[in-house]
């Protein structure tokens, strides 16, 4: 069922560390709540590259705490540090209608974060990222 709100995609990011399952099933949890419709990006950053990424329910999240690790996986990515891999990335996020991410762990984040809002938008052909 497809929520009102925004379309919200949750990845993991870095390696497994323990609460990560637990984070994401809060993340989801008050996603829904808020009326959001709620996406996995499985492998982080590479599986947004590869659009391997699916709109979770209720079920996906039940029973995850217990779990370590992260049901989303993690992978590392040194395609989203060019911008083609980055351009790609957008394409899925859009193909799915995501207009907003969740990035859970990496210790390199606050980088990364930052890519996405340079990756030149169609009606912004002036972008600063040539």
């Amino acid at each position: 069922m497809m929520g009102q709100g925004k379309y919200i995609g949750v990845l993991s990011s870095g390696r497994d560390v323990s609460g990560m399952n637990a984070t994401i099933r809060a993340v989801v949890r008050t996603g829904f709540y808020h009326g959001n419709t709620m996406f996995g990006i499985n492998r982080g950053f590479q599986g947004m590259i590869e659009g391997d990424i699916k709109q979770v329910n209720r079920y996906f999240i039940s029973n995850i705490i217990k779990d370590g690790g992260t049901v989303l996986q993690t992978a590392r990515s040194s395609e989203f540090l060019k911008k083609e891999g980055r351009e790609k990335a957008f394409k899925n996020l859009k193909r799915f209608g995501i207009d907003s991410i969740i990035v859970i762990g990496g210790r390199f984040l606050p980088r990364i974060a930052s890519f996405p809002t340079r990756i030149p938008h169609p009606q912004h052909r002036n972008s600063r990222d040539n």
